[in-house]
């Protein structure tokens, strides 16, 4: 019997993989990458003060950077990378067996999110490799899946989306149903649900890690529809009343002001949020209205947690968040 734990539970450690070079971000000279490094940096030193362990992958290529960088407040591995996504190109760890319990990493057969982006044969690799380090036994999925694309509340409820679900560029030739089956057999599902509607915008084409998350207290954190208009607002509604008609309790979050770069809106989110022992690492925006009653509102869902804003715009510039970048490794035993 397998059981893929809620984030809340205790952590042995944290992975994160460093930035591999400027031409992965929107930024354009090397000035700006050192903001982004930064904030890789200020992530680690709060991932440092919470977690047993920072586990950090790094490519060969950027090995004596990360190391000047972060000094020993992470255990630095050299690890082929094509990009900085651990949530997605790591190993969701499953706990297996109980007398005693072991890790199992399964590796998703990562393809650069059903296609989209390229490069990705060194980060379809890098979840064996993570496994190992971790002292997971490797366990190799077909699925053309991603960490951030499931969510689960520790009891075998699993929650996904329909864009991903039934993407063709990661189906593989399997049905929709085919793949909700595996998937519930890979992380140890009771139950799957699927949201109708990912993120507009969203570059992985829908991860749920964007629209909705589980929360200790059961119930499903979303995006306040109120404080959203068209199409954002469509899908908001879609989605609650999926989760309503299931008799799954939501609470809304606030959704932040826009976010532009070169007059382009950014995919932004509180829901991207990345619990770690005892606290919780919330995306802040620089929008001090928003930014705290977003804190507020999940400080009622994560009692007993210190809430820590983590200024996450140098991240979106990536196309993802705090929950994106980091991979929980469960404490067993």
């Amino acid at each position: 019997m397998r059981r893929f734990p809620a984030e809340w539970e205790s952590h042995a450690a944290t992975w994160i993989f460093w930035p591999r070079g400027a031409d992965r971000y929107l930024y354009g000279s090397a000035a700006d990458y050192r903001e982004v490094r930064a904030a890789f940096v200020r992530l680690i030193d709060v991932l440092a003060a919470f977690e047993p362990a920072v586990e950090l992958g790094v490519d060969p290529s950027r090995e004596a950077e990360a190391r000047a960088e972060v000094g020993g407040r992470a255990r630095v591995h050299a690890l082929p990378l094509d990009d900085a996504w651990a949530r997605d190109t790591g190993p969701s760890f499953v706990v297996e067996g109980e007398d005693p319990p072991g890790l199992v990493g399964v590796c998703w057969s990562f393809n650069g999110w059903g296609q989209r982006f390229a490069p990705w044969e060194r980060d379809a690799a890098v979840g064996r490799a993570v496994a190992r380090l971790a002292g997971a036994r490797a366990e190799e999925s077909p699925l053309a899946w991603e960490g951030g694309a499931v969510a689960t509340d520790g009891t075998g409820r699993l929650l996904t989306t329909a864009p991903v679900l039934e993407d063709p560029g990661r189906l593989g030739g399997r049905s929709a149903e085919e793949t909700a089956t595996a998937l519930q057999g890979s992380l140890g599902g009771r139950e799957l649900l699927v949201l109708p509607e990912g993120m507009e915008g969203d570059d992985t084409g829908g991860h749920v890690d964007q629209v909705a998350a589980w929360a200790p207290t059961g119930v499903v954190l979303v995006p306040e529809a109120t404080g959203l208009a068209g199409e954002a607002r469509r899908r908001a509604l879609a989605n609650e009343a999926y989760l309503r008609e299931r008799g799954v309790e939501t609470v809304g979050l606030p959704a932040p002001d826009p976010v532009l770069h070169r007059g382009e809106p950014l995919a932004v989110s509180y829901l991207n949020f990345y619990p770690v022992n005892a606290g919780l690492l919330v995306p802040a925006f620089g929008q001090p209205g928003p930014d705290e009653r977003a804190r507020a509102i999940l400080g009622e869902h994560f009692p007993d947690r210190e809430i820590i804003g983590i200024e996450s715009r140098p991240f979106l510039l990536g196309g993802g968040g705090l929950h994106c970048l980091t991979q929980p490794q469960p404490a067993v035993g």
